[in-house]
C-alpha cells in the first residue's frame, strides 16, 4: 500500500500516462507534459519508492469468444459474521475481490467464471451460507473503460497503480 498521496497534478498526469501505456519513455511523457525528462524520472522514482506505483504488468488480450463472465455481487450479513464470510469467500476461486461497503449491503464482490451457469451455481452456494441475509447480483455486459490497469474482469485499487501493456 502507498505511504503518501499524490502530491500534485503533475503526479496525476504521469500516473495517467503510465496507466495508458506503462512502456512510455520518460522523454515521451516529459514532452507530452511540457516538463524536463529528469522531472518525470524523479517523480516516477519517488512514486515507486513511496509505493504509489506498485509495479508494471502486461495485460493479455483475451479471445472474446472465451472471455469469462463477470458479475458484481452485493451481500448483506447477519451481525458479527464478517470474518467468517471473508474466510468462506476466499475459498471460492471465482471470487476475485471483496470489499466492505457502506449502505444497505455489507460486502461488494467481483466474481468471474467461464459460464453464466457457473455464476448462478456460485450465487446459490453463497446464498445458502447461514449468515447471508440478502444477495444481489449484476452481470457485467461490457466494460466501457478501465483505469485500474487490470484485465476487464478484475478489480484493483483505482488510479494508484500504473500498469500497461
Amino acid at each position: 500500500m502507498h505511504t503518501s498521496h499524490l502530491r500534485d497534478d503533475l503526479d496525476r498526469e504521469i500516473i495517467f500516462h503510465l496507466q495508458e501505456n506503462a512502456r512510455l519513455s520518460t522523454s515521451y511523457i516529459a514532452k507530452k507534459l511540457n516538463v524536463a525528462r529528469s522531472t518525470v524520472y524523479e517523480r516516477i522514482t519517488r512514486l515507486e519508492r513511496e509505493g504509489v506505483i506498485e509495479g508494471y504488468t502486461a495485460i493479455i488480450k483475451q479471445d472474446p469468444r472465451t472471455r469469462p463472465v463477470s458479475a458484481l455481487v452485493s451481500l448483506e450479513l447477519k451481525r458479527n459474521y464478517l470474518s467468517q464470510i471473508i474466510t468462506d469467500l476466499q475459498r471460492y476461486p471465482e471470487v476475485k475481490s471483496c470489499s466492505a461497503i457502506t449502505g444497505s449491503f455489507d460486502l461488494f464482490c467481483t466474481v468471474e467464471a467461464p459460464l453464466l451457469e457457473d455464476i448462478d451455481a456460485l450465487l446459490e452456494e453463497i446464498s445458502d451460507l447461514p449468515y447471508i441475509t440478502r444477495i444481489s447480483s449484476n452481470v457485467i455486459l461490457a466494460n466501457k473503460f478501465d483505469r485500474t490497469g487490470t484485465t476487464p474482469n478484475n478489480t484493483k485499487q483505482p488510479y494508484l497503480r500504473a500498469v500497461g501493456a
